[in-house]
């Protein structure tokens, strides 16, 4: 049966096959030998130095070697294909010799290490030694693993492989994933038929909620931006809400982000997804609530060592994920009910599910907060369908989002647990005082507020050994490792806003008393990292009953104004019903 499938440009094509579903090696190599604990601390700051041991390591490659080689291969099957890819960090090849090497970095000591830690390492190294034995028609190919500490040392594991090996290795690898792809996507064709058959869930439009709904389809089909303005009363969440699902049945967009600016906004979704469900629509919705919300226990600590929900995370996840496939809303109750049974985080369990889900509800900041946005969604651009409520909070919130400050009175209060506990030489306490003392510097001005258009750089220099010096202690024992682990993701935070500092940017000095000092990194202008976001999603529609004058609201919120569409809807009720009031006040 011929399949619809999206071409780039947002068209509909018929062929006979639909287009293979793209596969990263390392998500493949993850899915086969899923397990472990749930890591969460340290990742943000780890990063970095993981991709410079990586290209320290590379840059070490004598004759002969290439790094980051790509690998590509598609795998077909009766009821899917799938295009495999990825690029392996190291690859040899002259003649009949070829060595293939995953690098990866650890904080642990890999003098301990007997190379059989990590599964996942091994079926990623030898998912591209398949791949290259087939392109190249090798008859063994030598796998290795290369375990990099970022403190010092490293450790090398070898494997020999021969091409029938690594055949078998790569079928017990793809299997699992072929089926649980099968999975979704015959769900996926049974959603786009139930959107396609189901109409509008009430008896009629309202005035202008059909104008509204239409232009939203047009903004998806298209990939345009739309800013709306439609008084409260005109039914905007039903209307924007009907227009990209039926988007997504025509298989215009893969996915429909509903964006709110408070928890109270996702209710009226759920209801407007429980009434289409009503009227046939077969669709799979999660709402992503905030970690401290959902979070079962009174004081939050996400290590593994600390949290039983965290502690083996990855060896009970897929059972749950699994009988979510199965359910049509996912809420909070029910995302907390089903995390429950199966002992595992609740938040990670909800970001897990929307990969699968059709709908997914969340707040602004997940989508544009750089600190705690989707990346799985907003890295890269993808075919989603963004819908953003109440549109006139996005700017002021993106500003915050944005913006980092640091105090000078909670650092004093963690010098003084460090001082009492591991005394004054330490290097923590002393990075600590140097903070505060450079703080100090940077707030001397008489006027308890201060600005600057330039960054505070021996502030940040003095941020950025604090945080060094932080990590290396985190995880030793401290009575105060609580404010530790705020304080050094505070300067963390504040460090990331330093990085995109730039002519959108001010600094603003604050003194509070004689003994707290405050340095604000202040986003002015968010206008470009909204636009920046929107770019990543296939079309976006945000709507708000105050968006006056438009123009205005266009440009704050990274609008292009010759590509991009305004719309105002007139307000549905009489005007003969308004009733206008003045009364002096003062606006000073």
């Amino acid at each position: 049966m011929p399949v619809k499938r999206p071409r780039n440009d947002g068209c509909q094509t018929e062929t006979s096959d639909p287009a293979p579903i793209r596969l990263s090696v390392r998500a493949l190599a993850e899915f086969a030998c899923e397990g472990g604990d749930l890591d969460t601390g340290g990742s943000l700051s780890r990063m970095l130095e993981g991709s410079i041991a990586h290209r320290r390591i590379q840059a070490s490659y004598g004759e002969g070697w290439r790094s980051e080689y790509p690998l590509r291969r598609v795998l077909t099957a009766p009821e899917i294909s799938i295009e495999l890819y990825g690029r392996c960090d190291g690859l040899y090849l002259h003649g009949d010799e070829a060595v293939v090497e995953e690098i990866k970095s650890t904080l642990g000591d890999v003098s301990l290490m007997t190379g059989e830690e990590y599964p996942a390492h091994w079926a990623q190294a030898q998912i591209y030694a398949a791949m290259l034995a087939e392109d190249e028609g090798l008859s063994a190919v030598t796998v290795r693993l290369r375990y990099v500490c970022l403190t010092g040392g490293e450790e090398i594991f070898t494997r020999r492989r021969t091409c029938q090996e690594l055949r078998r290795l790569l079928e017990g690898y793809i299997a699992p994933m072929r089926n649980w792809l099968v999975r979704l996507f015959q769900r996926q064709n049974a959603v786009r038929e139930s959107v396609k058959e189901m109409g509008f869930p009430f008896e009629s439009f309202r005035p202008g909620q059909r104008r509204l709904s239409a232009n939203v389809y047009v903004a998806m089909r298209d990939g345009r931006n739309l800013l709306c303005q439609a008084p409260t009363g005109t039914g905007k969440t039903a209307a924007v809400l009907f227009a990209a699902l039926k988007a997504l049945g025509e298989g215009l967009i893969e996915r429909v982000f509903y964006l709110t600016a408070r928890s109270t906004g996702r209710q009226a979704v759920l209801d407007a997804l429980e009434l289409m469900r009503r009227h046939g629509l077969d669709v799979r919705a999660v709402t992503v609530t905030a970690k401290d919300e959902i979070c079962p226990f009174e004081k939050r600590d996400c290590r593994p060592e600390v949290c039983a929900l965290a502690k083996g995370y990855y060896d009970r996840r897929r059972s749950a994920i699994e009988e979510a496939l199965s359910a049509q809303i996912m809420d909070m109750q029910a995302i907390t009910d089903l995390a429950s049974k199966y002992s595992i985080c609740p938040f990670e369990l909800s970001l897990d599910v929307s990969e699968n889900c059709d709908v997914v509800i969340c707040d602004y900041n997940y989508a544009f907060d750089p600190r705690v946005r989707l990346q799985r969604f907003f890295m890269r651009k993808s075919m989603s369908g963004l819908l953003v409520d109440e549109a006139h909070n996005l700017c002021q919130r993106t500003r915050d989002m944005l913006s980092a400050s640091l105090y000078s009175k909670p650092i004093a209060e963690l010098r003084r647990c460090i001082g009492r506990e591991w005394g004054r030489k330490a290097a923590l306490y002393r990075a600590s005082t140097r903070v505060i003392r450079s703080m100090e510097d940077c707030c001397q001005s008489e006027r308890e507020q201060t600005s600057s258009p330039n960054a505070p750089d021996s502030l940040l220099e003095a941020v950025r050994d604090f945080v060094i010096e932080a990590k290396s202690a985190f995880d030793q024992p401290l009575a105060c490792h609580a404010q530790l682990s705020d304080r050094m993701f505070e300067c963390i935070d504040f460090l990331n806003a330093g990085e995109r500092y730039d002519e959108r940017m001010c600094t603003l000095f604050e003194r509070q008393g004689q003994s707290n000092y405050g340095v604000t990194l202040y986003c002015a202008d968010p206008s470009a990292h909204i636009a920046a976001t929107l770019q990543k999603v296939r079309g976006a529609a945000l709507f708000s009953a105050t968006v006056t004058p438009m123009p205005f609201y266009r440009d704050i919120l990274g609008l292009d104004g010759e590509k991009d569409a305004l719309l105002d809807i007139p307000s549905p009720f009489d005007p003969a019903n308004q009733l206008t009031l003045r009364y002096p006040l003062p606006m000073r």
